[in-house]
């Protein structure tokens, strides 16, 4: 998806492209993004029970609140770039 994504944009500074396939791969390159951070935050969590101490707990608690903001606003941003597509479809 991410190689889509950036031979998609090569593409583009060469042709004009349509803004929809622009949106799927956007859409789609967020959906694995968020993805890869909840695996990341599982990871975590699992090593924190393996070694857990004070410090990794505090970390870990600071990294969950950090990735958790980006997963908030990247899913904000996936849902309006879906509601675009949507909204470019019924047009």
């Amino acid at each position: 998806s991410a190689i889509k994504f950036l031979k998609i944009e090569l593409k583009r500074l060469n042709t004009k492209i349509s803004l929809k396939d622009t949106d799927i791969l956007r859409v789609t390159l967020g959906t694995y993004l968020l993805l890869g951070l909840e695996f990341l935050i599982a990871a975590d969590v699992i090593r924190t029970i393996l070694k857990p101490s004070f410090e990794e707990v505090a970390i870990l608690g600071a990294i969950v609140a950090i990735r958790t903001v980006i997963n908030y606003f990247l899913d904000i941003e996936i849902d309006e770039a879906q509601r675009h597509q949507s909204d470019n479809t019924q047009i």
